[in-house]
């Protein structure tokens, strides 16, 4: 089968963010043919793509759309602007025939997706991947997202409506839905790159190594995790990401004088960080999003316990099987819990055994891709048969 991969993202940000995962774009190894269809203006090379459609064969092609263009016709509604920025692209592109088109993301890939599905009479599915909370995304994204957002929200709907499949990978994304597109949604988790289960085995030190990943961005600021861990000498940090706080979170560091105790890594190679999990006693989060993140899956399903503001994580479905430890979201809070880990080793070897036994239970990743594969395969089976 033939699938074309619509992707509003720049997979050249993957790389420089480490987060390049084997047949990401193939689950399940479903597709022996992939066209990757980049909107955004980008640069990436031939083994990059071949190795996020593996075992597949690969095409990148690059359209080089531009929000700016998009906009800018007065008069005229996005989706007819769309259709006719796209009306000889589909041809030159040279698509061909194809079996599916996979929109990823709830933005201009949707709309892409859509156009291009009915080009070519075949049928398309768009992967949700944000949760469209509206007081969270006002909060966090800039005016210029905001306004983008508003900006094509109705293209997105009618995209949505008009799909052959919804996949959402986490459940708080069905929860914003329309009433009429969430009962049509199937919630199918990413596939993520541990591929071993590991064996949990205790330890007695009095000092623990604590790992916090992710983009470093309003909404996901690691300071009050950073400043936790101030005055503490047996909790040592490693954090995992860059993003625009990379340069205050720095100056936290330093300003703690906590150079010794706490490493700054910018990007890891979602391999190497998969591997890396396993040698931490605790995962530290501070999130304000209503997100399920691939680095909390793997690191759960590397038996790593994880401790967690409550905020919205509270409320998320598939994380109330875990034995997840809350803090407040202050300094203070994540201190108290920390100490707690340090000088109870029973109680870390307890819920990293825990952590991983449900981990395994509904995000095994081999499982999980056969699961996604099976669902893109039905969804074309289904339009065959009409």
């Amino acid at each position: 089968m033939h699938v074309i991969v619509v992707l509003e993202d720049r997979i050249s940000e993957w790389v420089a963010k480490g987060e390049l995962l084997e047949g990401y774009f193939n689950p399940g190894g479903v597709f022996d043919k992939i066209t990757v269809v980049a909107l955004l203006s980008d640069e990436v090379d031939a083994k990059t793509v071949s190795n996020l459609c593996k075992p597949a064969s690969s095409v990148y092609l690059n359209a080089n759309l531009s929000r700016k263009r998009l906009s800018v016709a007065a008069g005229k509604p996005l989706r007819i602007r769309m259709i006719k920025a796209l009306g000889t692209l589909v041809d030159e592109l040279e698509l061909g025939p194809a079996n599916l088109v996979r929109g990823y993301g709830e933005g201009l890939a949707a709309v892409v997706s859509e156009v291009i599905g009915s080009r070519l009479s075949v049928p398309f599915v768009i992967s949700l991947h944000q949760t469209a909370d509206p007081k969270i995304l006002k909060k966090y994204s800039s005016l210029k997202d905001q306004i983008w957002r508003r900006l094509i929200k109705m293209p997105v709907e009618q995209a949505l409506r008009a799909s052959d499949g919804l996949i959402a990978v986490y459940s708080p994304i069905i929860d914003y839905l329309p009433r009429s597109l969430a009962t049509r949604a199937e919630v199918i988790p990413n596939v993520v790159g541990v591929r071993i289960r590991p064996s949990i085995k205790a330890n007695n030190r009095d000092h623990i190594n604590i790992i916090c990943v992710g983009r470093q961005i309003p909404g996901r600021d690691p300071r009050p995790i950073v400043r936790a861990v101030a005055n503490e000498p047996h909790l040592n940090l490693t954090l995992v990401g860059g993003g625009p706080l990379h340069a205050d979170v720095r100056k936290e560091v330093m300003k703690w004088d906590l150079g010794d105790r706490v490493q700054l890594v910018e990007s890891m190679p979602n391999s190497s960080l998969c591997d890396v999990f396993r040698k931490f006693d605790v995962m530290a989060i501070n999130s304000g999003f209503r997100e399920v993140s691939k680095s909390l899956m793997e690191a759960a399903l590397s038996g790593v316990p994880i401790i967690v503001n409550e905020g919205p994580a509270s409320t998320i479905r598939e994380l109330s099987a875990f034995p997840l430890v809350y803090a407040q979201g202050d300094p203070t809070s994540y201190r108290e819990v920390l100490e707690e880990f340090a000088k109870n080793p029973n109680k870390r070897y307890e819920l990293a055994r825990s952590t991983a036994e449900v981990a395994w239970s509904v995000w095994n990743p081999q499982e999980v891709g056969l699961r996604a594969g099976k669902y893109l395969a039905k969804i074309v089976e289904r339009k065959s048969r009409l």
